[in-house]
């Protein structure tokens, strides 16, 4: 993995944090059936900020989605099952779906996953929580 070592940076930490949580209350706005794929790539970006704020509290930094991903998988393994990190992933390869090649995201994928990637990002918050303590 290519991760570059940086100075730990809670205060960015805590910027990005804030800025998911700013984008996560605004996916509960979107249209669920016109607006699915824009949900299913917000709660990607969602995950990515926060999961970006663990590296900078770790001290590391990475320009590649996909290692973002395997830190987790890697690092926090205890703290996620790999259910979670199949979810992860598979929000990171829709997200590259929609972004690079304008396929649309079933609003069904939405209504069978929401409680699960809810959990899954109140996870990622706590995780920051307790390294911000």
């Amino acid at each position: 993995m290519a991760f570059i070592k940086i100075e730990k940076d809670p205060e960015r930490a805590k910027s990005l944090v804030m800025l998911a949580e700013l984008r996560y209350k605004r996916l509960k706005t979107f249209d669920l059936h016109k607006e699915s794929s824009l949900i299913a790539e917000g709660y990607y970006e969602v995950c990515k900020e926060i999961i970006t704020a663990l590296l900078f509290l770790d001290g590391k930094k990475t320009l590649i989605h996909k290692e973002l991903i395997e830190y987790i998988e890697q690092n926090y393994a205890k703290e996620f099952p790999s259910h979670e990190i199949a979810l992860l992933d598979d929000l990171r390869k829709r997200r590259n779906n929609i972004v690079y090649y304008g396929i649309f995201v079933n609003p069904e994928y939405i209504t069978r996953n929401k409680s699960k990637i809810d959990s899954l990002i109140n996870k990622l918050k706590r995780e920051v929580e307790k390294k911000l303590k």
